[in-house]
């Protein structure tokens, strides 16, 4: 079982804060923003396409780089997620 926790009423409105909450979030979170699936885990971000969510053989990718451009660049799926939850 995974617990996901985060300062509340925390909101990606800045870069900095995307870069805030890489290092602040424990455990995993997923969100999707119809294309893409994303999963953060232990401050590093992985994806997938969403096409491939039941395929066994397409598991979630990690490039390695650009964890706080990722978590920017779908701010308004991840707020949305975190005020829902």
């Amino acid at each position: 079982m995974y617990i996901f926790s985060y300062p509340s009423n925390f909101r990606i409105r800045k870069k900095s804060d995307a870069e805030r909450f890489l290092t602040i979030s424990k455990g995993s979170f997923w969100w999707s923003d119809g294309q893409t699936d994303y999963m953060m885990e232990d401050g590093k971000v992985c994806t997938r396409p969403v096409f491939m969510r039941g395929n066994i053989f397409n598991p979630y990718m990690d490039d390695g780089k650009g964890y706080a451009d990722l978590i920017w660049k779908t701010r308004k799926y991840i707020n949305k997620k975190l005020a829902g939850d």
